[in-house]
């Protein structure tokens, strides 16, 4: 499970590496242009790996059940 997580997770960051080049940042509009691609592809991370601290990675479904848990209710 998780080599195909961090087979996806380096996919996100390779697709990131292309867009730097194909979108030039050298003026303000290809700047906003390759930023805006960037976090539009950097939310694809939370399919794969999430974290509900900021320091702790879950599976996505963890992450479902822990919140249910946190806010008291019975569903798993």
């Amino acid at each position: 499970m998780y080599k195909e997580k961090a087979e996806a997770l380096w996919g996100i960051i390779d697709d990131i590496d292309t867009l730097s080049d194909i979108i030039k940042p050298a003026t303000e509009k290809g700047y906003k242009a390759f930023y805006d691609a960037v976090m539009k592809k950097q939310t694809e991370r939370h399919k794969h790996l999430t974290s509900y601290d900021g320091y702790t990675l879950v599976t996505p479904e963890l992450h479902i059940t822990e919140n249910t848990r946190e806010q008291g209710s019975t569903r798993s």
